[in-house]
């Protein structure tokens, strides 16, 4: 018995240390976590310590729906009482009455839908569905299309798109299915001239998603929700574009797969990407400002509100506002 009271003895003392020194870490990593967990859980978390010039001070993320909104995509301001958005497994068109706070889901049919622009009393609408540009009024009912196709085929899955201040549409043309059964050759982004002529401007993206113009039209940005790229295209005039450039680098937080969404500029120049994870804002110059994180994956993002400051963030899970310092860019119909 006496080695092994020797060998207790002798050791008792490091053993603490070593049992100390253990709790101690551990405890460092799950006060690490939790504080990690609460910084993704508020609206704004200043990982970087970078000047905060878009966000309000204090801004809460307020949740608009009461749980019943899922897979929220495409919304759109109509510069009035109304942010329309599509939602749903069938993607039909839900509308948000800002003063009422009320949503509620339009009866006019449609399904398909994915990003929406107001065009005078109408909205523009991506339907993947049918492949093509579609013109719907505010019910959801459809009165027309804008384009049909390209090269005599319909497009593949229309998905998002901007307007230009020459009457001009920017939409992008990824493929979702699993089998490649698409119409176009090209995952594409195309340009709709205010005479309804449509022309393919690029044709080397994997899966072309987002797509915003900077405040003066100078600029265009189109994210690739396949190659986790973000690029930047000097307008050199209505539908023509110059060499691209990346624009930003993501994040450091789920950097293996951003998968950048739906995008807008605000009056600054500023660009917000819906990602995985949050939304994330850059800018002018590509440099990362932050992020806004929500309880579920944003999907897309816009501008609304009596001084056009508030952002609408449509997600899979629900529908979100907070109120910014900046109003969002001009959005020309």
């Amino acid at each position: 018995m006496k080695p092994l009271q020797y060998f207790l003895n002798k050791y008792k003392y490091k053993s603490m240390h070593v049992a100390l020194m253990l709790l101690f870490v551990f405890g460092g990593l799950l006060l690490w976590a939790s504080m990690r967990s609460f910084c993704y859980r508020v609206a704004f978390c200043e990982f970087h310590s970078l000047k905060n010039e878009w966000l309000e001070p204090g801004s809460k993320l307020t949740r608009l729906d009461t749980g019943e909104i899922f897979e929220a995509d495409g919304p759109v301001w109509n510069n009035d009482n109304s942010v329309y958005f599509r939602a749903g497994s069938d993607a039909s068109l839900y509308q948000y009455r800002i003063r009422e706070n009320l949503v509620e889901r339009m009866d006019g049919g449609g399904s398909g839908l994915r990003g929406l622009l107001m065009r005078g009393e109408d909205i523009l609408a991506c339907n993947s569905k049918v492949g093509q540009i579609v013109r719907i009024d505010q019910l959801g009912k459809s009165v027309g299309e804008v384009s049909t196709g390209f090269l005599s085929q319909r497009f593949n899955q229309p998905n998002d798109m901007v307007a230009d201040q020459h009457g001009g549409i920017y939409f992008t043309d990824p493929s979702w299915s699993a089998v490649d059964v698409r119409a176009q050759r090209a995952k594409g982004v195309y340009y709709i001239n205010g005479a309804g002529q449509t022309s393919l401007l690029i044709h080397d993206m994997d899966k072309p998603n987002g797509i915003a113009l900077s405040p003066e039209g100078k600029t265009l940005y189109v994210g690739d929700m396949g190659s986790d790229e973000l690029r930047q295209y000097a307008v050199l005039a209505p539908g023509k574009l110059g060499e691209f450039r990346r624009f930003a680098e993501f994040s450091g937080l789920d950097r293996s797969s951003v998968q950048p969404d739906g995008m807008r500029t605000d009056s600054a120049g500023n660009l917000y990407v819906a990602t995985r994870r949050a939304v994330e804002v850059f800018n002018s110059a590509g440099d990362f400002l932050g992020m806004i994180d929500i309880p579920a994956r944003p999907y897309h993002i816009a501008f609304y509100g009596s001084e056009n400051n508030t952002l609408f963030i449509a997600a899979d899970r629900g529908i979100y506002s907070i109120p910014l310092k900046v109003n969002g860019a001009i959005a020309h119909d």
